[in-house]
């Protein structure tokens, strides 16, 4: 199938203009997104949810996208926003609009980096056609198992506010060593030793509770830059392992290109995330041609 959503960057437009920015473009909906990294992984979603008459433009930044939050919440504004959910399902006073729409995980890298797809990459590494999902997710499990008590800390951070960098950009300061696809509690200890004294026990409890009651999978819970360097690591060790290559090079960018419309490949009916993310943007969909025909 075609992809014919539209893609383009815009200015900062009024409510009233934002209300037939449609009509001007000759689309359905406008599905506004804050970042070039997020326009194909979107377009994938809006084919998956039949949206073929959408049109994605980029806002430029997520101060961008707040505005555009706000005149959907305040000024009825007829248009979807696409934005990282991060950890707003464990932070207070948060808001829901059926118009905002979000990836099943933290970002959408945790959708990006499922066990199917880095498993395809191994696979074409390799050359070969075997597939390697179980492997892949072994390796997801020990990693993200091993995430758990940082991943506490990062969400007592956001929901109480307390400013501390938890998980960062980037993982490799907790990697055993920088090639290593596993994590070392070790540092992970002394690291959460250096920042405990900036939480409340009953702090901790709380999002302990609210982790032991979460319905998503872990590796959807936790920061997906995070994860990077450890999905190379395991795409590497793992090519090394099946056919004795060795990736002397293989990026972000790399990992990006490989992952980032992954989900056109995939059925949503197997799928809960991708399920999920379709649904919602049918429904923002829906909102936005209700509020199409009050205007």
């Amino acid at each position: 199938m075609i992809d014919s959503n539209e893609i383009h960057s815009v200015p900062e437009y009024s409510a009233e203009a934002l209300n037939v920015l449609n009509y001007f473009h000759d689309c359905d909906v406008v599905i506004f997104v804050e970042g070039d990294d997020d326009i194909l992984f979107w377009n994938v979603i809006s084919n998956k949810a039949g949206l073929l008459g959408a049109r994605i433009e980029v806002a430029g930044c997520k101060n961008e996208l707040l505005k555009k939050i706000e005149k959907i919440i305040n000024e009825d504004a007829s248009i979807i926003v696409a934005c990282d959910r991060d950890h707003s399902p464990f932070c207070q006073n948060i808001f829901e609009n059926k118009q905002v729409v979000q990836p099943y995980g933290y970002s959408i890298e945790n959708s990006m980096y499922c066990p199917s797809s880095i498993s395809n990459i191994i696979r074409k590494l390799s050359r070969t056609l075997i597939k390697y999902d179980l492997i892949a997710e072994q390796y997801f499990i020990e990693f993200i198992n091993n995430c758990r008590d940082l991943l506490i800390y990062d969400i007592a951070n956001h929901r109480c506010q307390k400013g501390v960098s938890v998980f960062g950009d980037n993982c490799t300061k907790f990697l055993k060593s920088n090639k290593s696809v596993s994590l070392s509690t070790y540092k992970i200890a002394l690291f959460i030793k250096s920042i405990k004294t900036n939480f409340q026990e009953e702090e901790i409890l709380e999002v302990k509770e609210l982790i032991e009651t979460e319905k998503r999978e872990l590796r959807y819970l936790i920061k997906g830059h995070f994860l990077t360097n450890a999905i190379i690591n395991i795409i590497k060790k793992r090519v090394a392992e099946v056919s004795g290559r060795h990736v002397k090079s293989f990026s972000t960018e790399h990992l990006y290109t490989e992952c980032v419309d992954y989900c056109k490949n995939c059925n949503p009916d197997d799928c809960k995330g991708l399920r999920s993310m379709a649904d919602n943007l049918k429904i923002a969909y829906n909102e936005v041609k209700n509020r199409q025909q009050r205007h």
